[in-house]
């Protein structure tokens, strides 16, 4: 610094977490060093931000909520909830936006924990903001604004150490920050642990600065005699706790399922209720909407968690209010569709593959192109869409596993050449793993974010293998449902396998589906006897309801409460 202006604060410097867009932001901060003005940050995302401040001695140290109004300021955030010892105020100066400010005294060396949830509302998303007192050993709901976002969920993840107090003094004084065991839900209702980040800081042209790991936490320091060890841009890659945080608000999932009531039916006869049914937490079965004889495949909206768009033998339909509100999206040129994918990077676009290709709408469904050029046969059962980067699709056709890297405009062969592929799944835990299920060829894995696929061995060979569920609660646990060998389950991702159909009455299994809020807990559909539910990932069975059915699909769908 020798012949160059003091600068009137110390550098700020961040972490910036690569993590996919999702619902829920999780993380823990210890203050090491602290001064006065000092702000520690730990959840910060695209529309706001989270931490604790130190305010000076006569003034209390508090917890700091804020979201921003939109950057065209078309309208300003409103306060949908706050406690009552919390205050809430407008903002101004480099932006503007709603605030709330906690009373109260954190301590330096204690670990804090804060966590934001995000439900989106069409256009707008509401932030809600979680304290863990630890005095109460409780969690604290401190305020809940919601902003004008476009739809979009929760992005663009970081932490920060900044200094306020910008007298010329204050870069001469030391600030040191933990931050720890971050986690991030993703839209699938699955978590990936926050393990690497990126350094950056401000443009004051200082070097007191330093990041790095401290065992399972990432630091960040600066001002006074900090000595920078970590180069700015620098990637930090931290070890992994495995230690799952504790949600301050259990999410609600509704079980949507894709049926037909068709044993015993005669051509001709009166259809049973048949179509969307529905159930929330334990509760009973709904038949919700129309009656409906060729529902095949449902996704979920992730701007709004109430649409869900489901593939049917009449086109793409939009369901709303839980499924009793119906509208068909697409003409009379399209029929039995197979699979429906929404991409959940790209609010709005919407892929659904059917017995003559695969079509794809940018504007949720107002029009649509076709995406299935280069493909020799179009029928395609399988459809998915990477939940880490927009464009890129996966499909199953009769000709084997194909990739497009630009939202279907040209494809590649991936594997499983020459075999009709049935279902395409991609582990919410890692999302570079993928599986898939063929007709009569068995499984077949992509450790490799879905390049190339190859034979994961005898499981299936010679029967359908129709269905793949991931379990959201454990990364090693996995079932597959098909014809002839019912309900199979691995525990170690795939390397060994074990048949679980003790109680179920016969081995012809449509579809599985692991639930969110109960660990371990696993549905199958058998063929025209009933859905079937299992506490001990399979082991053993109980019949759940739905008798006579054929559950082609199932979904569990996140809404994630304020």
């Amino acid at each position: 610094m020798q012949g160059a202006a003091v600068p009137n604060a110390a550098r700020s410097v961040h972490l910036r977490y690569a993590a996919p867009v999702g619902t829920v932001f999780y993380n823990e901060l210890t203050v090491q060093e602290t001064v006065a003005s000092s702000y520690f940050m730990a959840c910060g995302f695209r529309q706001g931000y989270f931490g604790i401040q130190d305010r000076g001695p006569n003034r209390s140290k508090v917890v700091l909520f804020s979201v921003w109004d939109p950057a065209d300021r078309s309208s300003q955030v409103e306060t949908l909830y706050h406690a009552d010892d919390v205050t809430v105020r407008r903002f101004g100066g480099e932006g503007t936006g709603g605030q709330s400010f906690f009373d109260y005294d954190w301590k330096v060396g204690q670990t804090y924990r804060f966590m934001v949830q995000a439900s989106v509302e069409r256009e707008k998303t509401a932030f809600a903001a979680y304290f863990f007192v630890n005095e109460t050993g409780a969690w604290k709901h401190l305020v809940t604004f919601r902003t004008t976002t476009g739809g979009a969920p929760l992005s663009g993840y970081y932490s920060f150490i900044e200094d306020f107090r910008r007298d010329g003094k204050s870069f001469h004084e030391r600030r040191r920050a933990r931050f720890g065991n971050g986690w991030v839900r993703k839209l699938d209702g699955g978590w990936q642990e926050l393990t690497e980040a990126k350094f950056t800081g401000d443009p004051t042209p200082v070097d007191n600065i330093d990041a790095g790991t401290d065992g399972t936490d990432f630091y960040l320091a600066t001002g006074g005699d900090t000595v920078k060890h970590t180069e700015l841009q620098a990637n930090i890659t931290r070890k992994p706790s495995g230690v799952r945080p504790p949600a301050p608000v259990a999410a609600k999932y509704t079980l949507y399922t894709c049926m037909v009531q068709s044993k015993g039916y005669v051509v001709g006869a009166k259809l049973p209720p048949s179509g969307i049914f529905v159930k929330r937490e334990d509760g009973p079965w709904h038949h919700a909407g129309f009656n409906h004889p060729f529902i095949s495949a449902v996704d979920a909206d992730p701007s709004d968690p109430s649409i869900v768009y489901v593939a049917a033998g009449n086109g793409l339909l939009r369901v709303t209010d839980a499924g009793e509100k119906w509208k068909i999206l697409t003409g009379n040129d399209v029929t039995e569709l197979q699979d429906v994918a929404v991409d959940h990077n790209a609010p709005g676009t919407i892929y659904f593959s059917h017995t003559a290709g695969i079509r794809v709408s940018h504007d949720r469904g107002a029009t649509w192109q076709d995406a299935s050029a280069g493909l020799h046969r179009k029928y395609t059962a399988a459809l998915r869409v990477d939940s880490r980067r927009s464009g890129v699709v996966l499909a199953g056709n009769e000709e084997g596993i194909f990739r497009s890297e630009d939202a279907g405009k040209s494809w590649k062969l991936a594997g499983a050449a020459g075999l009709q592929t049935l279902h395409l799944e991609q582990s919410p835990h890692d999302p570079c793993f993928w599986l898939a299920g063929t007709e009569g060829g068995g499984l077949f894995a992509s450790s490799d974010c879905g390049v190339s696929f190859e034979s994961a061995g005898n499981l299936g060979v010679g029967h359908n293998l129709y269905d793949i569920a991931f379990d959201p609660n454990s990364a090693n646990r996995v079932a597959v449902a098909g014809w002839g060998p019912g309900v199979v389950v691995s525990e170690d991702r795939g390397k060994t396998w074990e048949l679980r159909n003790s109680g179920l009455p016969a081995p012809n299994v449509w579809s599985v589906a692991f639930d969110p809020e109960h660990a371990g807990r696993l549905y199958a559909s058998v063929h025209e006897e009933a859905l079937y539910v299992s506490d001990d990932a399979g082991r053993t069975w109980r019949k759940d309801g739905l008798e006579g059915s054929a559950v082609y699909r199932m979904r569990f769908v996140a809404e994630v409460a304020r």
